[in-house]
């Protein structure tokens, strides 16, 4: 026969982190038991209220446990085979309680509305006598959804870190080739997990600038000896540099009203000598489902207010008509306020609750030849520069272009094979170099 003292402590001395979390959570679990039967109505539509908001926060919890239950076997390298069956079998309760939630949700919707129908001269025993069943019932599931919140709670504490449980050694896999990461022809960085899978590349933040124009040359020493001396704005400049045209570069941190402040100052000790401007790093937003009857200055009064920034400091570069009788606009604004409305994701123009997002990077296009893919600096085709970019056609411009869509196909194929041409030739070119 076996000691059943020995045994007892052979148990005892296996208790885990995860038997001592399920005995505490059962402690703490005290059924409230409460007569129906001397309550009043209001009071049992109380009760009724307040355990169907404690069913839902229930249902919550046991969601966010499997959840942290799946990500913890995961990111564990070997799993017992009990603990995935108990995850399984937690999942499998959680969704007959949600069925079961979800039906008795659509009974008593159906209840309710037969009792609208009904006559109002119903005993109130017959009442209470009518909802009992549905308190015992969410009495019932509570109690059991918070036992298998208790269990998942322990599953996973076991998971994440007590030593004494015993885990499977695997043997480590060798490590494949290293995927390559490369650049696709848009500028996106590539990974090697699918083609042509791109991961956008967070642009620079750079900090505000003001430039120094300065006509002769030979004042510029002097004048960056008066700016040097004269000012007085603490230490907000960081940087102080003469640009290749010839002009003076200050980067200034802080906010819209220290860059003011900056300028302002830069702007009165160097007088009349020297031209004064600020320079922005800007982005390019999207803005999609506005009204058809909300126009330019609709758009950047709204945009203004709403990233407190001067009005002037809002471009609308174009606003178009898209299906279903909505616009699209794509707006330039200074990055920061930019980057704070598309980390929202939407921004109220008129009544409407619109999408934003950063507008994609567009091809380059040359100004001269109307190509795709170079820019006019390097440019050694036909001169359109007085031709409708649309079309390709004289006399007019895009904006007011009335050529049929064929007419506009055509003009873009021959663009498409002229720029085809001129990659292949520098292609050529450089293979000779």
């Amino acid at each position: 026969m076996e000691d059943s003292s020995s045994g007892t402590t052979t148990d005892a001395a296996r208790t885990t982190l995860a038997d001592k979390l399920i005995a505490s959570g059962s402690n703490a679990q005290m059924v409230q038991t409460e007569k129906l039967s001397v309550m009043s109505e209001k009071q049992l539509h109380d009760k009724l209220e307040n355990m169907e908001k404690v069913e839902g926060e229930s249902f919550d919890r046991v969601g966010r446990r499997l959840n942290t239950m799946l990500e913890a076997i995961r990111v564990a390298k070997s799993v017992a085979k009990p603990v995935q069956t108990a995850l399984a079998e937690a999942v499998t309760a959680f969704n007959q309680a949600t069925n079961a939630r979800k039906l008795r949700q659509k009974v008593a919707e159906r209840l309710k509305a037969v009792s609208k129908d009904a006559p109002t001269t119903v005993a109130v025993e017959d009442t209470l006598d009518a909802a009992a069943p549905v308190l015992a019932e969410i009495r019932s599931i509570n109690s059991k959804l918070n036992d298998y919140g208790v269990k998942i709670e322990a599953l996973t504490a076991s998971i994440k870190g007590d030593g004494n449980e015993a885990w499977t050694e695997v043997a480590r896999k060798r490590s494949g080739p290293k995927q390559k990461t490369g650049t696709s022809a848009g500028g996106t960085l590539t990974t090697g997990d699918s083609p042509g899978e791109s991961t956008k590349q967070r642009a620079r933040v750079r900090p505000a600038a003001i430039m120094i124009d300065v006509d002769n040359q030979e004042e510029f020493p002097a004048l960056a000896q008066k700016i040097k001396s004269g000012i007085n704005v603490g230490d907000n400049i960081t940087s102080m540099r003469k640009t290749k045209s010839g002009g003076l570069l200050l980067e200034v941190r802080g906010d819209q009203s220290v860059v003011d402040t900056v300028r302002s100052e830069v702007a009165r000790v160097s007088g009349d000598a020297a031209h004064v401007r600020l320079l922005l790093q800007r982005s390019l937003v999207e803005i999609r489902d506005i009204d058809s009857w909300s126009c330019k200055e609709d758009i950047s009064g709204t945009i203004a207010r709403d990233a407190g920034i001067p009005e002037v400091s809002v471009n609308v570069v174009s606003l178009r008509s898209t299906y279903g009788g909505s616009q699209t606009a794509l707006v330039l604004l200074p990055m920061g306020p930019a980057n704070g409305i598309i980390t929202r994701g939407r921004i109220k123009i008129s009544v409407v609750s619109c999408r934003v997002r950063l507008a994609e990077r567009r091809r380059a296009r040359c100004f001269n030849c109307c190509v795709y893919d170079h820019e006019a600096k390097d440019c050694k085709g036909i001169d359109r520069r007085k031709c409708c970019r649309r079309c390709g056609e004289s006399g007019h411009f895009a904006k007011a272009c009335e050529a049929a869509p064929t007419s506009a196909a055509e003009f873009r194929k021959k663009l498409e094979s002229e720029a085809l041409g001129y990659k292949e030739t520098q292609t050529v070119v450089k293979q000779d170099a």
